[in-house]
């Protein structure tokens, strides 16, 4: 493995290999949601596969972002912060904006539920804690707040790009591997404080959101490790994706608190040999089209489907294993018409838009 093929894995602001991994989380964040609303104690099960979804997706971000910074700076590309931030402020926002108009309306003007507009300020810089936007402490609980994984992204993502740019210029990419080590170390150890200490919300909410940081941070150590080390072939074995593999299904049969950071570690380590392996089965179920299409729509369907999945008041008297397809459909065909009428416009233009070098 050298970093010529490393940088190679990254085209077209996709990732081949890691699409059908982020299409796999989508779907594992609709059905976890779906189980959550379920009265059947056996259909309610299925609710920890939501959280399990957006741990991988925070991995995968973490994955995604540091490869495709390495690999642009690697072949020499000036990307300059301002142009690097308004890129994802247009692809982001529109969407953002149109989902929290929707809820405004139907959460007041329907439903007579108040809205904290207090809150969003915090919620549109996204600085804000998830606790906080989820309005915990109030008798109604507003949905908005639900986005909240826009929050912990942006707190990692943005600061992040800067310190790979300077270390990248420096040759200093060794630093930030022990930095992102302390980050991971430091952040696991608030949310085992923060699951432990059976604290309320406030004023400790804010260690809740610190602690997710982990997920992002290791999925970015993942990438770097990836480009420091390619020969580091206890990384890349198919073996060790298997032990780690193991290792996930069994501690999340017993879950406890102290596992979570060998989880996260564990999961990027699969993320990071599903990126880099080579053409086989796996290979070819994660290019299922469906997947891939699922992947491409994977923003528009986790902004969309806490309402996407109110579409099963239309067939509740269908037994569960229609309903479940059909909201889960129903989510996704609302991302679809999402990303052909917003998104992919918005992202063309930005392109069109930008200096040709």
């Amino acid at each position: 493995m050298t970093r010529r093929a490393i940088s190679g894995i990254y085209t077209g602001d996709r990732l081949p290999q890691i699409d059908g991994l982020r299409g796999i989380a989508i779907l594992m964040l609709i059905v976890g949601h779906w189980g959550r609303n379920q009265v059947d104690p056996g259909l309610a099960k299925m609710t920890p596969l939501a959280g399990y979804g957006v741990v991988l997706l925070l991995v995968i971000t973490g994955f995604v972002v540091t490869t495709g910074l390495l690999a642009r700076l690697h072949s020499g590309e000036v990307i300059g912060p301002g142009r690097w931030l308004s890129r994802k402020a247009v692809r982001t926002y529109p969407t953002l904006v149109m989902v929290v108009l929707a809820a405004t309306a139907v959460q007041q003007w329907k439903n007579g539920i108040p809205v904290p507009f207090e809150r969003y300020p915090g919620f549109f810089s996204l600085l804000g804690n998830y606790y906080y936007a989820l309005a915990l402490d109030d008798e109604l609980r507003h949905s908005l707040g639900h986005l909240w994984t826009l929050m912990v992204g942006a707190q990692f993502v943005i600061p992040w790009m800067f310190a790979l740019r300077w270390a990248h210029r420096a040759n200093r990419l060794d630093y930030l591997m022990y930095g992102l080590l302390l980050l991971f170390g430091t952040s696991s150890g608030i949310r085992w404080f923060y699951t432990t200490s059976g604290l309320v919300p406030e004023p400790y909410a804010y260690l809740a959101t610190e602690g997710r940081v982990a997920d992002i941070a290791v999925g970015a150590l993942a990438a770097l490790l990836c480009w420091q080390r390619p020969d580091a072939s206890l990384v890349y074995s198919g073996r060790t994706a298997l032990l780690s593999s193991v290792f996930i299904v069994v501690s999340v049969t017993t879950p406890h608190p102290a596992l979570v950071p060998l989880q996260l570690l564990a999961a990027a380590q699969l993320v990071l040999w599903l990126a880099l392996s080579p053409d086989g089965f796996v290979t070819d179920v994660l290019s299922f089209r469906p997947l891939a299409l699922v992947s491409v729509v994977s923003y528009s369907a986790f902004t969309w489907h806490l309402y996407g999945l109110e579409a099963e008041r239309l067939v509740s008297a269908l037994p569960w294993v229609a309903r479940l397809p059909i909201t889960t459909a129903a989510t996704l065909v609302v991302a679809l018409v999402t990303w052909v009428f917003l998104e992919r416009p918005v992202r063309r233009w930005t392109t069109e838009s930008e200096p040709r070098p």
